[in-house]
């Protein structure tokens, strides 16, 4: 950057900073003995050499040029006299490097894009992933003699990108994009402005980012700290999980309830259950415990498993099929319980009765087969949930006048031996086949399948 200053009546200054290497380029002198003195190549190379070592170091480099001219003159940013060198440093905050390890953990990985020096980027970089071996670093200088799939080859490779330009930066982000590649951005100057708005997701620094990058952003941080960025993440994939375990419940709650109807007309049962017994299930099923898997706590390995492909659908054909298995064996034990009821008692309230509290509590009890597994984060409300239900459930079940609204009667303990029993069979059947998934992994060297 150069701005030019009126120091007198009719003399000019122009003043210069910039990269050390595109200062020196332009300048012809220097100040020794506090005078102006020619500036050989040799002394230009000592000058670099120096740029170079405090650069390793990690510290951040400006060239001061400078260049007295007569109003008359046309400005000219060539013939410049060197002032010297300014090294600043910019300390790596605090949960810096342990969030770039998360990041790694997680299937991310952060590319450093920045116009500093390679040296300093590359010091940088050390202190931010030591243990992590040398990274790979390449001078931005040079991406314009790169072709389209040699830009799609490198940035898969490269760690580092230095001295680039706001051009560079909108190169790098199109092409990881054209890798296949989900890319998220920072920044905080107009210069970041068109990767921002570029990457699909455009994260700007809230309290020193420009309005520039503040606007195009997707995402502005409040506090400008990087383990923000960790934390939304991690939230991000456990809302998304907890979305798949609601709608999964909530489907396979449902089915099992058409499947109880059309089993039972198949099966010659006079109408399993009433309009008004359904209604009731939905209450007591579809809102408490469907909110409380919709706020389980993130699973132990959510930052360890690898993101997951955002053209992927919530429900996939796996999941589906579990569905199908699960409403199934809610309605058998449903249909089961009542069929023995009306083997017992014949047609009438007492074995509908049956039917009824075994779906009710079979698809309470089910809810607990999505709940986050052991060594989650947090607590859990879902089993206080399900308890609260179930005793809602046997609150109907014992006062006379909601009983007498749902067509209901008292069931005696055998009746309540046959209904615990058959609501907690489709419990444990989903429980077996989980953990028989997960044996099967493990004896091939897998990880536990990921919960969504």
């Amino acid at each position: 950057m150069a701005t030019t200053h009126a120091v007198g009546p009719e003399a000019t200054l122009i003043v210069m900073k910039g990269a050390p290497e595109q200062v020196l380029a332009r300048v012809d002198a220097w100040i020794r003995d506090g005078r102006p003195q020619p500036l050989s190549p040799k002394d230009k190379r000592a000058i670099a050499a120096v740029n170079d070592g405090l650069a390793a170091r990690g510290l951040r480099l400006l060239a001061l040029a400078f260049k007295p001219m007569t109003e008359i003159e046309e400005p000219s940013y060539e013939g410049l006299i060197l002032a010297g060198l300014v090294a600043l440093t910019d300390p790596i905050r605090p949960g810096v490097p342990e969030a770039i390890r998360a990041c790694r953990r997680a299937g991310i990985r952060p590319v450093v894009i920045t116009g500093d020096h390679a040296r300093t980027a590359a010091a940088v970089y050390g202190e931010l992933g030591r243990g992590n071996g040398q990274p790979r670093i390449f001078d931005a200088s040079h991406l314009g003699d790169l072709g389209t799939e040699e830009m799609r080859a490198l940035v898969r490779e490269v760690d580092v990108f230095a001295r680039v330009s706001p051009r560079d930066k909108f190169r790098i982000v199109r092409a990881l994009q054209a890798g296949g590649d989900v890319v998220a951005m920072t920044g905080d100057g107009i210069n970041d402005a068109a990767a921002l708005r570029a990457a699909d997701i455009g994260v700007a620094m809230g309290a020193r980012g420009t309005d520039v990058a503040r606007d195009v952003a997707d995402v502005v941080l409040v506090g400008d700290d990087f383990d923000g960025i960790v934390t939304a993440i991690e939230q991000g994939r456990t809302i998304h999980a907890n979305i798949g375990k609601s709608l999964r419940f909530l489907l396979a709650t449902n089915v099992s309830e058409i499947l109880v109807t059309l089993g039972g007309l198949a099966l010659g049962i006079p109408r399993p259950m009433s309009a008004m017994q359904f209604l009731w299930i939905n209450l007591l099923s579809d809102v408490a415990p469907a909110l409380a898997l919709a706020v389980e706590p993130a699973e132990a390995d959510v930052m360890t498993q690898p993101p997951r492909d955002p053209h992927a659908p919530i429900l996939p054909r796996a999941r589906v099929i579990e569905i199908g298995r699960d409403a199934s064996i809610l309605a058998a034990t449903a249909l089961a319980a009542q069929g023995i009821g009306l083997a017992r008692y014949g047609a009438g309230a007492r074995a509908t009765s049956v039917g009824f509290s075994t779906l009710a509590i079979g698809q309470l009890l089910h809810a607990l087969s999505y709940r986050s597994r052991r060594g989650s984060t947090g607590g859990s409300v879902l089993p206080a949930t399900v308890a609260v239900s179930i005793g809602a459930q046997l609150g109907v079940m014992g006062l006379p006048a909601l009983r007498g609204l749902l067509g209901l009667t008292p069931l005696g303990v055998a009746d309540w031996g046959l209904v615990l029993g058959g609501a907690a069979l489709p419990l444990l059947v989903g429980e077996m086949a989980r953990r028989g998934r997960a044996n099967n992994a493990w004896g091939r060297g897998e990880p536990e399948p990921r919960r969504v």
